[in-house]
């Protein structure tokens, strides 16, 4: 429903502001990632445990608080509430992920499709075919990422997939497809409409 608004997609934001740390000089590993609750739905919320010298908790503070005015300036009409804040953990983790799990999982969220991938030729400012990230989780474990793909137009939801398969064997993962349904043609002879 409000694919075609611009929201902010909290797992890609939180991505995009862990390589803005690195590229500003924060030194951190990830032992998880987490946001999202169904795929079905734009993520609002996205959280990373983080493991970092004390002595950088400072910088890292400092960093994200202009990490959160640059995206509150970009997404002040999408998304007033955003906020972006990190807090001290009360123990530490007993393990991070690898560097090379993390890049493969920033690389394949470059990669696949979320939001509006193309719009109605039939009806002005209709989505007819979007793809939604909506759900991650990132551990030491492994990576889980559920995508949601939907389309009027049976061709676009292959485009869309072949994109996500081709991102995700690129990246040495692997995936499992489920269909989440039929496309649904516009019919402007629809007795309905």
């Amino acid at each position: 429903v409000v694919i075609n608004l611009g929201r902010q997609n909290a797992i890609y934001l939180l991505d995009a502001v862990l390589a803005e740390l690195t590229v500003g000089g924060v030194s951190y590993e990830i032992a998880s990632l987490e946001g999202g609750t169904t795929s079905t739905s734009i993520p609002p919320k996205a959280s990373a445990v983080l493991v970092l010298r004390s002595e950088d908790m400072e910088k890292l503070t400092a960093a994200l608080e202009e990490q959160e005015k640059a995206w509150k300036e970009r997404s002040e009409n999408t998304d007033p509430n955003l906020s972006i804040s990190a807090a001290k953990a009360d123990s530490v983790p007993e393990a991070v992920i690898s560097s090379e799990l993390a890049e493969k999982t920033h690389a394949l969220l470059h990669g696949i499709v979320n939001g509006v991938y193309s719009m109605s030729e039939d009806i002005e400012g209709l989505v007819e075919s979007s793809s939604n990230l909506g759900i991650l989780r990132l551990s030491p474990d492994g990576l889980f990422v559920r995508c949601y793909e939907r389309s009027s137009n049976s061709e676009k939801t292959d485009e869309i997939l072949a994109i996500h398969k081709k991102v995700v064997k690129e990246n040495g993962l692997t995936d499992d497809y489920t269909p989440s349904g039929d496309s649904w043609p516009f019919n402007p002879n629809s007795v309905l409409l």
